[in-house]
């Protein structure tokens, strides 16, 4: 029985490769080959989508002494093999739409969004749908170098790859729209004022790309104005500092611990100092300076080390 086997096509095909053009029509990661080539390769043809050849007429008789013992294997001992002198195995191309990179692009900002509960996304870009090569273990996701959760201009990447190979990457510019409720002067705050409530009014305003506001959960009275404070300003934490829990020069109780050796004396503090602070401390009856950890508004932990 005689077969004729004509391998007039282009064989679509998650390989990687290089961008070729042809006849005016490019070829992404793709692989030009022989036909022998391509048997020696051991394709799957099951799996493969078969059109026409862009490369041409020109068929090439190919001796049937190279493929003799692949055919004759598969039991076809006539055959007559009849092919283009090349052919492309190009990849199956898929396609990532428009609703999908939005649905991305918010899923990432949700799953990364620490600040406030009212915020908005906006895309910049015009999206288009991407199409990309349809390749084996192909992952899909989105990641950027500077999210902080504050409101403000981002670049989304989305990044398509197959087994640790970047297939593309596609940039997505955004705009995070932020409303939060902050504290605004009702009058000036001169610089040392303790801070209370009666100082400010709560407002709900859009922050967008405002960093560094007050934070509400605080306890306002435990902080001072670091600076003048002028009526109409949102609160932010560069305008105060926090109440010490010790002051400098204050006296406080120094207590020295050795294994099941307790002493206590009285000691000066060498700078303001707050609660788990390892801070300097002067003992008053000898003059030496030692660190110790703050542990009250009126005492201090030095712990003898082995």
């Amino acid at each position: 029985m005689k077969i004729s086997i004509m391998l007039i096509f282009s064989i679509f095909f998650a390989i990687s490769g290089k961008d070729y053009t042809i006849n005016g029509e490019i070829y992404s990661h793709s692989k030009i080959i022989t036909a022998w080539d391509l048997f020696s390769e051991k394709p799957d043809f099951e799996n493969f989508e078969v059109t026409k050849s862009p490369l041409g007429n020109f068929e090439k008789k190919i001796d049937k002494t190279y493929i003799k013992n692949i055919l004759t294997k598969n039991g076809i001992v006539n055959f007559n093999l009849i092919a283009p002198e090349q052919i492309i195995i190009k990849n199956k191309i898929a396609v990532l739409s428009k609703q999908q990179i939005e649905e991305c692009v918010n899923s990432f900002v949700k799953s990364k969004w620490a600040g406030c509960e009212n915020y908005s996304v906006i895309i910049k870009d015009d999206l288009e749908n991407i199409e990309y090569p349809d390749w084996d273990n192909t992952l899909i996701y989105p990641e950027t170098s500077n999210f902080d959760s504050f409101g403000g201009h981002y670049t989304i990447f989305i990044k398509i790859e197959s087994e640790n190979n970047l297939i593309k990457k596609i940039p997505v510019n955004i705009l995070i729209n932020t409303m939060e409720k902050v504290l605004m002067t009702k009058q000036k705050i001169s610089k040392g004022d303790v801070l209370n409530e009666s100082m400010f009014n709560k407002v709900e305003v859009e922050t967008t790309g405002e960093k560094n506001l007050f934070n509400l959960g605080d306890n306002l009275h435990e902080y001072y104005a670091a600076k003048v404070i002028a009526p109409g300003e949102y609160l932010k934490n560069y305008m105060t500092k926090k109440i010490p829990d010790i002051k400098r020069n204050d006296i406080v109780n120094f207590t020295l611990q050795d294994g099941k050796i307790t002493l206590e004396m009285e000691a000066k503090a060498l700078k303001d100092c707050y609660i788990g602070e390892n801070a300097r401390f002067k003992i008053t009856d000898t003059g030496k300076i030692l660190r110790a950890v703050v542990t009250g508004s009126n005492s201090c932990l030095y712990t003898v080390s082995d």
